[in-house]
Formats: structure tokens, C-alpha cells, sequence
């Protein structure tokens, strides 16, 4: 059983970029900390090759580096141009254990050509993925909610209507977390992701472990893709 953290607040880091010659493979190792302890609570990995693209990444707990706590097979895309392929959008299938122990798969799917609005199911719920509003000093924000659009697709279907109601940029209550790319800090401190879950929400530690994978994964891709 995991333990939802204890605090609301992650800031992610890089740690290093390892090449291996003999392979023509990157490593990337990115660390989230815990604020305001700064104590790391996962680390992410993930391998390409030198002129390839990213195909998996895997999530580990700094006290078990060996044991996976979430796999994810990132799809492949075709590569075009090297400097803007980080930003076609691709589906996501993450594995893990839920916080009962149960095993879960959950897919991550964009529904146009970039990372943005990307849709999930968790538990019996839809969630979406959705760009959020800029601030001054915020390079790149997005916000995680329950997705609107997929409750009213759902009760049309249930009312036996054939037409599909649109309700893509819709969203049911407040945003559960907002990922966003800090100027200031990421210029300063090299902080490159910060992700914050809001306070007071019921939300299990497998699901905490679900978004700020998502989050790095796509931060990843994005900075260090294709």
C-alpha cells in the first residue's frame, strides 16, 4: 500500500545525462523532490539512442532503485526534424500497482498532434490533460481535471442519443494539478518542472504517482526528444 506524500508540492530536476559510446544510447535520470524538504520521492529513467526517439521510461522509489514503481511505453512517432519532433504529442501506456495492490494500466491519449488536451481513465473515472493559462514568469503550464467532455459523450450514450456532444476544453471542478516550467527558478536553480496537486483532495498515492510521471515524461520529451 502507498502512502499518498504528505505534501502537496514537487520540483524536478535533471541529474545527468549519461552517453554510452559503445551502445549509441543516452541515459536521462530526472530526480522530483518534495518541497519544502527537498527530499527525492521518485526518480525517472529513460534510454534512447543517439539519433532515436524515446520508447520507454520507468519510474523508481530512491529506497528500492531497482524495483520499477511505474513502466511506460511512450509510441513511436516519425522522426522529421530533431528540434520540434519533442513536441508532436504521443500516447502514454503506463503500469503500475494501484494503492490495493491491484495492477493497472492506464493509457494516455492526445487527441490532436500535440501533448495537448491528452485524455486517461483511473479507477472508473476520465481525466484530461489540458494547456492552462500562462503567468509572467512561467514558460509552460498544463493542468490535470476531471474531464467534462467524457461525462457528457457518456450520459448522451446512455440516453441512446447518436449524436456526440463536444465538450473539449470542459472541466468537472477545479483542477487537480498544474505541472508548469518555472522561469526564474529553472533559470537559477535549473529547476525544470514543478508540479502541484491541490490541497485537501482525495487522492491515492498510485494516482500522485500516475500525473508526476506524466508530467516528467512529457517534460523529457519535450526538452530532450524525440
Amino acid at each position: 500500500m502507498e502512502q499518498t506524500p504528505s505534501r502537496a508540492v514537487f520540483h524536478c530536476y535533471m541529474r545527468d545525462i549519461k552517453k554510452d559510446h559503445a551502445a549509441k544510447t543516452l541515459e536521462y535520470t530526472f530526480d522530483a523532490h518534495e518541497a519544502p524538504t527537498n527530499e527525492i520521492v521518485y526518480t525517472l529513467s529513460a534510454k534512447r539512442p543517439v539519433k532515436g526517439i524515446f520508447s520507454t521510461a520507468y519510474l523508481h522509489h530512491p529506497s528500492h532503485p531497482n524495483i520499477v514503481a511505474l513502466s511506460t511505453a511512450i509510441q513511436p512517432v516519425t522522426m522529421t526534424d530533431p528540434t520540434e519532433d519533442g513536441w508532436i504529442g504521443r500516447q502514454l501506456t503506463h503500469g503500475f500497482h494501484a494503492d490495493d495492490g491491484q495492477l493497472v494500466t492506464v493509457k494516455e491519449t492526445p487527441d490532436g498532434g500535440g501533448w495537448y488536451p491528452r485524455r486517461f481513465s483511473y479507477r472508473g473515472k476520465e481525466f484530461v490533460w489540458l494547456p492552462g493559462t500562462k503567468g509572467l514568469f512561467e514558460v509552460d503550464i498544463a493542468k490535470v481535471a476531471e474531464d467534462a467532455a467524457a461525462l457528457v459523450d457518456g450520459d448522451q450514450k446512455r440516453k441512446g442519443k447518436s449524436k456526440k456532444v463536444k465538450a473539449e476544453h470542459q472541466v468537472k471542478g477545479m483542477a487537480l494539478a498544474n505541472s508548469n516550467m518555472p522561469f526564474w527558478a529553472g533559470l537559477l536553480k535549473g529547476r525544470q518542472r514543478e508540479i502541484m496537486f491541490q490541497q485537501g483532495l482525495e487522492m491515492d498515492g498510485a494516482f500522485v504517482k500516475l500525473v508526476l510521471a506524466s508530467a516528467m515524461i512529457t517534460n523529457m520529451i519535450c526538452l530532450y526528444g524525440p
